[in-house]
Formats: C-alpha cells, sequence, structure tokens
C-alpha cells in the first residue's frame, strides 16, 4: 500500500511540475530584413525562458529581464526582445494572442536589427 502512495504522490507532483513549466507556443513569420539569420519558426515563452525553434532546432534560453509587456533574452550572438499585451491567466501574467519579437546581432562591424510577428497556436 504505501509503494502505490508513494507512486501516486510522485506522479501528482510530475504533473503539477509539468503545468508550472509550460509556456505558450506562438508560431512566427520571416524576419524582417529576410535572409540574414536563420528563420525563427517558432517561441515557446515560460516564466524565466523561452525555447526557440529554427529549422527543426530547439535552443532554450533564460531571460535576463522582465517586465508586463517586454521580456529580454540574451544569447551567444546577441539579444531576443519579445514585446506583447499582458493579459491575466490561472498561471499570473502572460502575454496575449500576437507578439512582436526583435533580435538584435552584436557585431562589431555591421550589427543587424530583425524583427517578426508571431501568433499564439491554439
Amino acid at each position: 500500500m504505501r509503494w502505490r502512495d508513494a507512486m501516486m504522490a510522485a506522479l501528482a507532483l510530475t504533473t503539477l511540475a509539468t503545468g508550472a513549466l509550460a509556456g505558450r507556443d506562438y508560431a512566427c513569420g520571416p524576419w524582417q530584413p529576410g535572409g540574414v539569420a536563420p528563420a525563427l519558426d517558432a517561441i515557446n515563452i515560460m516564466k524565466s525562458m523561452a525555447i526557440l525553434t529554427s529549422n527543426g532546432r530547439d535552443d532554450t534560453i533564460r531571460m535576463a529581464r522582465g517586465q508586463l509587456d517586454l521580456r529580454i533574452y540574451p544569447d551567444d550572438t546577441g539579444l531576443y526582445i519579445v514585446h506583447g499585451t499582458p493579459v491575466a491567466t490561472d498561471n499570473g501574467p502572460a502575454f496575449g494572442p500576437r507578439i512582436r519579437v526583435q533580435r538584435l546581432i552584436h557585431d562589431p562591424l555591421q550589427p543587424q536589427i530583425l524583427q517578426t510577428e508571431c501568433e499564439a497556436v491554439k
């Protein structure tokens, strides 16, 4: 009986942890101007991280600064800046159905600023 109780408790904790980590998925359009960086196919925004999907590859980046309508995520080559309208959810504030993602690519000789629009996936 104790084994069964332990298994049920582990299952409950796993379910709660998975829900707490789940974010909101967005499908993204092409970068403007195009041809400078690999396409951002999708982004999943969580409380303190984001998962970027580009050419079938997922990369996780950690948030450096966040507000209700803005989040900044650094990576090895620059920054991702996410702008959105805040909405109330069961897990606290989140971005609404549309976001704008800006990509600042650090290059001392030729810095790049890219932008795309993303829509929530239902």
